[in-house]
């Protein structure tokens, strides 16, 4: 600020630049006063962050900034008690505001401690605390090391991974099970077309009879609007035909993805990729005495269930270029009519199953 205090600068917007408060219905057209000085000062929209009822988000990066976060922060410092606060908070953690505490509902922060060695070298290592910042709870959880956390969440992934073979064998059922799916869908699409037609000719002939007297005014808008809704239901269900397998197989194909791999990328990730992982197995993480659990997302659970089956009846046989099993395969048939059984519900849906390591 050029070494000038707040009340000079107002001072100098106020006379020599006539500096006047935006004009709204009830108030503006005024000198700025210093304490809306501050209020403009202390606003992280100069730096692109928004915050409206509560909610937070960022500008377009399109959009100009005032300023940059790191000038932000140092004129807060440079008000100080009139700036704000710079939240203590470490960036460089993984599963930030992923897990709430089982006891109290707060959120568990990650943070890292710092120990110098006998050599003089430091080693980072992280922990999980819950926060407490609930109202009227005593929470007595206790924190506990990333180490513990990491381990827990690799028994869950370890549950759910599917081996190479399966992977394979489901990916080109997939496939053909879409292309079936696709080519019964076309017909379905042709009946819902055909209805549709089959509406718009009735308002055509309801519009003759009107035109020839046959039918009254009011008799012909009620009829009209009658005829009119069930052509939205159909137009309504002809998108939903198109979307639906396609939903199903993509986020299908997703899930499959994430279970063959989700293992080896967890062990060898960085802390952006974990928290990535962690958020795709489900909802509703919770941490209690020590003991991770969540609501495993539902085509992860199926295939937790079945896990036997996904992984070890491939063994017993060779799908043949048809992709049918030579030898029994009761394990698979249930795996699928499952996953099938998603697919006709709600593709957003979540099972809710808890599981949890210790």
């Amino acid at each position: 600020m050029g070494g000038q205090s707040a009340d000079s600068i107002v001072e100098i917007l106020d006379t020599r630049y006539n500096y006047k408060t935006p004009l709204t219905e009830k108030t503006g057209g005024n000198p700025l006063s210093r304490s809306s000085f501050y209020r403009i000062l202390n606003d992280p929209f100069n730096y692109g962050r928004v915050i409206w009822n509560g909610e937070e988000s960022l500008l377009d990066p399109s959009v100009a900034r005032l300023m940059t976060e790191d000038e932000y922060w140092k004129i807060q410092a440079m008000l100080g008690d009139k700036g704000v606060r710079r939240p203590s908070v470490n960036f460089d953690v993984p599963y930030r505001g992923i897990i709430k505490c089982g006891e109290c509902g707060a959120t568990i922060l990650p943070y890292p401690t710092d120990k110098k060695l006998i050599s003089g070298e430091i080693r980072r290592h992280y922990y999980l605390r819950c926060i407490k910042r609930k109202p009227a709870r005593d929470c007595t959880q206790p924190n506990m090391s990333l180490a513990e956390l990491e381990s827990q969440i690799k028994e869950i992934l370890q549950t759910i991974t599917i081996s190479s073979d399966f992977y394979q064998w489901f990916i080109k059922w997939l496939k053909q099970d879409h292309q079936q799916n696709a080519n019964q869908n076309e017909q379905l699409l042709k009946s819902v077309d055909t209805k549709i037609e089959a509406e718009r000719n009735r308002i055509n002939n309801l519009l003759e009879l009107r035109i020839d007297g046959d039918v009254s005014s009011q008799e012909y808008k009620a009829k009209k609007k009658e005829i009119e809704s069930g052509i939205k239901q159909l137009e309504k269900e002809r998108e939903n035909i198109n979307l639906q397998s396609e939903d199903w197989t993509a986020r299908a194909e997703r899930r499959l993805n994430f279970a063959h791999d989700a293992v080896e990328k967890f062990e060898n990730g960085t802390f952006e990729e974990k928290s990535r992982i962690l958020k795709n197995l489900g909802t509703n993480f919770l941490l209690t005495n020590k003991k991770l659990t969540v609501d495993l997302d539902n085509v992860l659970y199926v295939i937790q269930k079945n896990q036997l089956a996904v992984n070890q009846t491939l063994e017993r046989f060779k799908p043949d270029e048809n992709l049918a099993p030579t030898v029994n395969k009761e394990g698979f048939n249930e795996v699928i009519s499952q996953w099938l059984g998603d697919r006709d519900s709600n593709p957003n849906c979540l099972v809710q199953s808890q599981v949890s390591y210790h």
